[in-house]
């Protein structure tokens, strides 16, 4: 039922018509330093997918490590604006401002005494990073030396991946967490409008959608099923945008976690 009222909820979404990515649900959190983790999350998971892309263009190179760091400052009324970009590489520069680019301004975020906050977040980044590229697809990051022993699912995972932002006291609690933030995140992003223009029989629409949490904390190998191909488009879109996590352990070890998530509207 909580996948039905989600997709109903997209249809008075102010986010509808636009396709960049909205990071509110960071406004979620219980307070500014989890909100900075938040933000600096999105803008991870999103500079590298933009990196990778570049690398296929080969405006960047992945034989070479590039390390940069950069300074973002959140302003009182939610702008992302770049304040420092530590890098000699043109084009690393011009995908870091492509990605600011990319992110919709947050709603205002108070602190107890109502007074309105700002931020600044601080990345450092190298790419590529070791061990995680994958050659083979173009539209996923996996790390090539993983087991099955390493891939656990969510269901099963003796400590879950941590949404940037979630707090909890016991596994379960950081499972609910996260799973209600990428509900959220999905339902602010999903641009309904496509189905809305598709040719589908009238009825229930599922999507079928299973991705990795890699050990460093990335959505990868993002699988959809959807009715027609624009919907798979919109939907990898949306998954690939999750933030950077905390990755799961499992055994006292950093692993691969499965999740599966049906979207029904």
């Amino acid at each position: 039922m909580k996948y039905f009222l989600l997709l109903i909820l997209f249809i008075n979404s102010p986010y509808l018509f636009s396709q960049k990515i909205n990071i509110n649900v960071c406004n979620e959190t219980s307070n500014i330093a989890a909100r900075n983790n938040c933000v600096k999350g999105y803008y991870e998971s999103l500079l590298l997918d933009e990196l990778l892309n570049n690398s296929k263009t080969n405006n960047i190179s992945i034989e070479n490590p590039e390390h940069f760091e950069l300074k973002i400052f959140l302003d009182q009324i939610g702008n992302s604006n770049t304040q420092e970009i530590t890098t000699d590489n043109i084009n690393i520069e011009k995908a870091i401002k492509k990605v600011i680019n990319r992110i919709r301004p947050l709603d205002s975020f108070k602190n107890f005494n109502s007074k309105l906050l700002s931020d600044e977040i601080s990345i450092e980044y190298t790419f590529p990073i070791k061990d995680f590229i994958n050659k083979k697809t173009e539209d996923t990051l996996t790390n090539k030396l993983s087991t099955p022993k390493e891939n656990i699912p969510f269901i099963s995972i003796e400590k879950a991946p941590i949404f940037p932002g979630c707090y909890g006291n016991s596994n379960e609690e950081l499972k609910k967490c996260m799973s209600k933030f990428v509900v959220n995140h999905v339902k602010n992003n999903f641009n309904i409008t496509i189905a809305r223009k598709s040719k589908l029989k009238k009825g229930t629409v599922r999507i079928s959608v299973q991705f990795k949490i890699n050990k460093q904390g990335y959505v990868v190998d993002v699988k959809v099923r959807a009715p027609n191909i624009e919907l798979e488009q919109e939907t990898l879109r949306v998954v690939k945008a999750i933030p950077r996590m905390q990755p799961g352990l499992h055994e006292g070890k950093e692993v691969n976690v499965l999740y599966s998530l049906p979207i029904i509207f």
